[in-house]
This record gives C-alpha cells, structure tokens and sequence, in this order.
C-alpha cells in the first residue's frame, strides 16, 4: 500500500582495457544528476531531493563469445540531501549481460 522510488539521470565516462580475448577492466567517473527519494502511501508521502554528485566506477567484464558478456559493476556513491549537511550512502553493484552487433 506504499512504494519508494529513487530516480536519478546517471552520465558514465569509463576506460576499459582488455587484458586478454575474454577479460576487460576498467573504471571511471558516474556523473549523477537530479538525484531523489520519493515515498507515497503507506511510507508516507514525501520527497527528498539530493545534490548531484559524482562516484567512482568499476567495471569488469567476460566475453563467453565475441558478441555475448557478463559484466560486473561496483561504485561509490556520497549523496548530500539539498539544504541539509546529511549525507546518504549510494554504493551500488550489478551485473550486466551484454550482447555487441558488430
């Protein structure tokens, strides 16, 4: 009877060097614009916006075939929430299947 919805417009600059035929690694920077907590029903009906802000990336992958991987993702994540000094951890990990047409 209540939903939470964090809603944000990531821009990611990574660099990713293969190490062989099958293994990539790299990392970079996530901008992250208009971050912010939305809450309705039964949480309460409420928004906190945050900052933007800008977290570190990793980033490993493993191609099974030449266009089929699996990535791995971690970042780290500070969000200031807006006119306040409080700060809110936004680490997040992944996976990722990817599929390349080329």
């Amino acid at each position: 009877n209540g939903s939470l919805r964090f809603s944000r417009y990531p821009v990611n600059l990574l660099a990713l060097f293969s190490i062989n035929d099958k293994v990539r690694l790299g990392g970079g920077v996530e901008f992250v614009n208009s971050p912010k907590l939305i809450g309705r029903g039964e949480v309460g009906n409420f928004t906190v916006e945050f900052k933007n802000s800008a977290g570190l990336v990793l980033e490993g992958e493993y191609l099974f075939t030449r266009n089929f991987g699996l990535k791995a993702r971690a970042a780290a994540h500070k969000f200031k929430v807006e006119g306040s000094s409080e700060e809110v951890d936004g680490n997040y990990g992944g996976l990722m299947l990817n599929y390349y047409f080329f």
